[in-house]
């Protein structure tokens, strides 16, 4: 199976958790519960990914790179794919009913896949083949998490606070280029981070389905940092390897809407 049929399968199963979410717990309790699965401390794992990625506002690695000097010159990278998957560990904190802090250590794994586009010396444009390239990062996000216990007895948690992420601790990030012309030009494209460590806020909503000893939690949030981490670029080398044109894309910054399923005991 691959990866986007995998991203297919999380989506459509989260969703169906959350819509499920509220019917299964009125089964369970038909009225209000001011204890509901009250636990001081929960553990649990969680899986998740991107949602609406080939949107730019929700997902800033959707870049193009384009270079124009004269047309023999000109050249674009372009990406058709880009999204994540995490596997992450979560511990929550409940003061009481209705407070809580929770915590997560996630494991991000992105798979991109780019086309470099360019105009030979004879003016003949030319596509190469895939460039994929994979980026792994750990994250570490807190949140003050709020619950509210509904009529018929289902809990949804509003969540919202902030995190820290490790870049580029893996993975592919850069892969080299040539094609054959007069100049026989050569270089290097990919992701070129311009800082490791990255800042960001968090939004979302999650909800809880009790079954026993265990709870399900399926979950939408919204990450977003202003700060630039890293760029794409298309990196013209001599035959030196020494640096003689350089074209970039625009920032690439944290903003990720994200969809997934907590399983906590």
């Amino acid at each position: 199976m691959n990866t986007y049929k995998l991203k297919q399968l999380l989506i459509i199963v989260s969703i169906v958790m959350l819509g499920l979410s509220d019917g299964v717990s009125a089964r369970k309790n038909r009225y209000p519960c001011p204890t509901f699965n009250l636990k001081r401390h929960e553990f649990g794992l969680g899986v998740s990914t991107t949602l609406l990625d080939s949107k730019g506002l929700v997902n800033s690695y959707r870049r193009e790179v384009s270079g124009f000097e004269s047309l023999p010159g000109y050249c674009t990278l372009r990406l058709h794919e880009t999204g994540f998957f995490s596997l992450f560990f979560d511990y929550q904190y409940r003061f009481n009913d209705n407070w809580s802090l929770e915590a997560r250590l996630k494991y991000k794994y992105r798979n991109s896949e780019m086309h470099l586009e360019y105009i030979t010396d004879e003016l003949i444009g030319l596509t190469t083949d895939g460039i994929y390239l994979t980026f792994s990062d750990l994250s570490l996000p807190v949140t003050c998490n709020y619950r509210w216990v509904t009529r018929t007895g289902s809990s949804i948690e509003f969540v919202g606070g902030m995190g820290v992420c490790f870049l580029g601790l893996g993975g592919t990030h850069k892969l080299p280029f040539y094609y054959d012309d007069i100049e026989n030009t050569h270089g290097e494209t990919g992701l070129f981070y311009e800082r490791s460590v990255d800042f960001f806020g968090l939004v979302g909503i999650q909800f809880e389905i009790p079954y026993g000893l265990f709870t399900l939690k399926p979950f939408v949030s919204y990450s977003y940092s202003p700060i630039q981490h890293s760029l794409f670029k298309i990196r013209y080398l001599d035959d030196n390897n020494n640096l003689i044109k350089e074209y970039n894309s625009a920032q690439i910054n944290t903003s990720e809407l994200e969809v997934g399923i907590i399983f906590q005991l």
